[in-house]
Order: structure tokens, then sequence, then C-alpha cells
């Protein structure tokens, strides 16, 4: 069963109003390593940190950049709406 976040909610609350950034088109990002994980979570957690996704790993933000890119330029991404692109090394997918 999909269990819709509030990013989910978000696009199909929004979807059609339109506005510079067409706020329907959504990156939805996993467990994404920034510097903020190590200063606020304790070692296990840190150790931890990704392996419950499909990829046993944390992303990096540069996996998920290309997918902001996709989103963000209007030529490629002009007809998708109320979407949201999942990039979360398969977060989700395992039980």
């Amino acid at each position: 069963m999909h269990q819709g976040g509030a990013g989910e909610f978000y696009a199909v609350a929004v979807q059609g109003t339109g506005g510079p950034e067409n706020p329907g088109r959504l990156r939805g990002a996993g467990p994404i390593w920034t510097p903020l994980i190590p200063a606020s979570f304790s070692g296990k957690r840190v150790e931890e940190f990704g392996r419950k996704t499909l990829l046993q790993r944390q992303g990096q933000p540069a996996e998920v950049a290309p997918s902001c890119l996709f989103l963000a330029a209007e030529a490629d991404s002009s007809f998708i709406t109320g979407q949201v692109l999942h990039v979360n090394g398969g977060q989700g997918m395992v039980g």
C-alpha cells in the first residue's frame, strides 16, 4: 500500500495553479548525506543512515541535483504536473 507524504499532498493540492516554479512537480528525496547528518545524529544513527534503502546506502547531493534541474527546466518537464520524482535509493521498497 502506498503512503504518500506531505510533498505528494502539496503537489496534488497545488496542481494546476501554475506559477514560475510550477509547484505541481516535486522531487522526493530519500536519505541524502549532508554535513547536517553527523552534526545532528548520534554515532550509531550516522552509521546506519541510508541502510534501510534498497541500495543500502545514503545518497549524495550530486545524485539528487540532476532531478531538480530536470524538473526546473521548462523545456524538459513542462508537461509533468502533480507528480513526485522519487530519488531515494529505493526507500519504501524495502519492508
